[in-house]
């Protein structure tokens, strides 16, 4: 087994079904059809990444956009609705930390059919196939929806629908759930996994036209098969799933079939023996002992999130002392309370409790990506010190490494202890007032919606303080906390802007941050941080990205090629449905740079954000949490599509040719003017790094030579 695989950025936890054991119960006439109106009034607990997994979204050139899944809303509610006219209270449940493995080397084959699916899907897109392309674009990503488990969760939180992230494996959460004792959900959905955990009864698929649903029963099983539950577990552990590999025995011939594993229980009576007896009979072979005992403690002991806010092993037991052994050192209690409410993911507890951040192949493989991710290693480590730094210092002193799909022979150093001084000295707390006075006076009521402080405001605030020779840093007492969720996500914010070195230690803004100050709205200001580190480690250019395969594609102006890659950050309003125009593989390499960044810096915030809590230095209403996710900077990049209407456009496309080649965007003139007004301020932030020496000017003649271009083309924009 191995680490979790990062995909720009994104922890994918890959479920592995129990091996062949669908299919041997489906030969036993062990799944069941069932009425759905047997569900009417119960609360069904549901796996959401199994979930996702069977949403269909049928987006093809979604891999070739990037963003949100235009669709994905829409298919999220629709399918709500229809759990809810069942009569059934759905309430879901997503996979948290993954289990601590033995790493080995990457295998990079592992990467070899997806990224082959990608370049041969482009090349049929340049070829001018465009029905064809579609088809392989759709093949690159089966279970589109399991990407965005952070944004669906979000949608359920606006939908008020119930929803948790695990500690660890919801499959494991949801069996507890279910339990008679608890009673908290009386039906469980999602993979037989959960059977391995004690859920008396699994719903493997619910089919809402026929108003029926397929299920498994746990009792029923263990009658058929003669089993124990043990012995149940034991034959699932040999025959393989996620966290054990398939008993060596088991795995010589060419085809293979839980027969087997069932039958060597029946004939050994445990697994432990039968482990024993092979590793006896063999022993020069690899020690399975080891990974049989680890699955069963997995299985045994795995750690759930029980109401009063502790995570404990579902067998209710005292927790075993090498139990870090398997999971990982135990984590703050404020940790596993984040993640509940979805304020913060997985990604860097991953990273810090499996010592690795393994790299996979983004969608679109350039140079300028590879050499873009040299570059992440700082912030990426400075995401990991802001968690690590207020750790016990055994697990603060870990050794963290990256591994890259196109390296995987070299190990990279994440020297996170060496920025934790850094997130140590941090400064906190604005103050109530002055979080108020940015956004424009305080909340009309306790109830009403947070509001976020923008990452350009707070720049500007400290930016008038420094002109007016005034103080930035605001010395407050000791004992004073963050109260509300407006000044949480203001002194996350003002964190994060510290460690990136737009403020100094004292506040002050340096070149960078003043640059931040020209920028007139909260998402300007988020998407000005992203093109201002870009633009810092030499990453913003109009020059042709160097792909790993080469592209086949006419060349683009420097000057559109530039425009059009700061614009794409930018939204646009689209219609959902699925994006039928123009995709441009240049664009999405630059998406995918993008995305890398994008997403490193949302870990800066996310730890930040943990880290007021394990300092104990803010004290928000627990009702608060659940809405701060969205409210921090960085939640979501953009698609591509903001990119490809000004390319469009300043080809020379007129408006009326734009709606008519862009069906899915519903105000090109307007989006696009909107998309100018940031290159305009951008344009000016650049200038000012130019003027402060903080740019030379190589990198600065560029954007002068585009806004001159941009100029005499935006009399056609009306």
């Amino acid at each position: 087994a191995s680490a979790p695989v990062v995909d720009c950025c994104v922890i994918e936890v890959v479920a592995m079904p129990i091996r062949r054991l669908h299919e041997f119960l489906l030969e036993r006439q062990l799944i069941q059809t069932e009425s759905i109106d047997k569900l009417a009034g119960l609360r069904v607990g549901i796996d959401g990444n199994a979930w996702l997994r069977q949403l269909r979204l049928s987006e093809p050139r979604q891999v070739a956009m990037g963003g949100l899944p235009l669709t994905l809303e829409e298919t999220v509610a629709t399918n709500i609705a229809k759990w809810k006219q069942a009569g059934t209270l759905p309430t879901f449940v997503f996979n948290g930390v993954g289990v601590k493995r033995d790493r080995a080397p990457l295998n990079v084959n592992s990467f070899v059919s997806r990224v082959q699916k990608r370049q041969h899907a482009w090349e049929t897109y340049g070829g001018g196939n465009e029905e064809a392309a579609d088809a392989q674009f759709a093949a690159v990503e089966q279970s589109l929806a399991a990407n965005f488990g952070r944004n669906v969760a979000q949608q359920l939180t606006r939908l008020g629908v119930q929803h948790m992230q695990a500690p660890y494996l919801a499959a494991a959460q949801l069996a507890w759930l279910v339990a008679p004792k608890q009673g908290l959900v009386q039906a469980v959905f999602g993979g037989l996994e959960a059977l391995l955990f004690g859920a008396a009864s699994v719903i493997l698929s619910v089919d809402f036209e026929k108003r029926t649903y397929a299920f498994v029963e746990l009792g029923r099983i263990l009658q058929s098969l003669g089993l124990v539950p043990q012995q149940f577990q034991d034959a699932c552990i040999l025959a393989g799933f996620d966290y054990s590999a398939t008993f060596p025995p088991l795995s010589t011939g060419k085809y293979f079939s839980f027969q087997g594993a069932y039958d060597l229980i029946v004939q050994a009576r445990h697994g432990y023996g039968a482990v024993a007896n092979y590793m006896n009979a063999n022993p020069g072979q690899a020690n399975y002992m080891e990974v049989y005992l680890k699955a069963r403690a997995v299985v045994t002991n795995h750690l759930i999130f029980e109401p009063k806010g502790a995570v404990i092993p579902i067998s209710g037991e005292d927790m075993p002392s090498d139990l870090h052994e398997i999971f990982g050192y135990r984590l703050p209690v404020e940790t596993y309370f984040l993640m509940t409410q979805g304020v913060i993911t997985s990604q860097v507890l991953n990273n810090l409790l499996h010592a690795v951040l393994v790299e996979a192949p983004p969608l679109v493989d350039t140079a300028e990506y590879r050499e873009l991710l040299g570059s992440l290693l700082d912030v990426r480590s400075k995401a990991i010190a802001a968690l690590s730094a207020n750790l016990h210092e055994t697990i603060a002193a870990t050794r963290v490494v990256t591994v890259r799909w196109f390296d995987p022979d070299n190990e990279l150093l994440m020297d996170h202890a060496r920025f934790q001084p850094a997130v140590r000295a941090l400064s906190c707390h604005l103050g109530q007032e002055v979080v108020d006075g940015i956004l424009g006076g305080p909340p009309s009521s306790p109830t009403a919606p947070a509001r976020a402080v923008g990452l350009h405001a707070l720049s500007q605030l400290f930016a008038g303080r420094q002109a007016a020779g005034e103080a930035c840093l605001v010395q407050v007492k000791k004992t004073e906390v963050v109260s509300t969720a407006e000044d949480f996500v203001a002194v996350v914010s003002a964190q994060a802007l510290q460690l990136l070195g737009f403020l100094g230690a004292d506040r002050a803004p340096t070149p960078r941050g003043r640059a931040l100050a020209k920028f007139s709205r909260g998402d300007f200001g988020e998407n000005a941080v992203v093109l201002l580190e870009l633009l810092r480690y030499g990453a913003l250019s109009g020059a042709p990205l160097t792909h790993a395969v080469p592209a086949h594609s006419p060349a683009t102006d420097s000057a559109v090629a530039l425009i059009s890659r700061c614009v794409s950050l930018c939204p646009m309003q689209t219609a959902a449905e699925p994006w039928t125009a123009a995709v441009d593989r240049d664009l999405m390499g630059f998406n995918c740079i993008v995305k890398a960044l994008h997403r490193s810096l949302r870990n800066v915030a996310e730890m930040l954000a943990l880290g007021l809590l394990l300092r104990k230095q803010a004290k928000v209403p627990v009702r608060r949490y659940a809405g701060l996710a969205t409210l921090l900077p960085f939640f979501q990049e953009e698609s591509c599509a903001a990119g490809l209407v000004a390319k469009a456009f300043l080809e020379g496309q007129s408006v009326e040719q734009l709606a008519a080649a862009f069906p899915q965007c519903k105000d090109v003139a307007a989006d696009l003017r909107q998309a100018f007004s940031f290159w305009d301020e951008l344009a000016a932030a650049v200038a000012l790094l130019h003027a402060e020496g903080a740019l030379d000017a190589a990198a600065a003649a560029p954007f002068k030579e585009a806004d001159a271009f941009l100029a005499n083309r935006r009399p056609a924009l009306g």
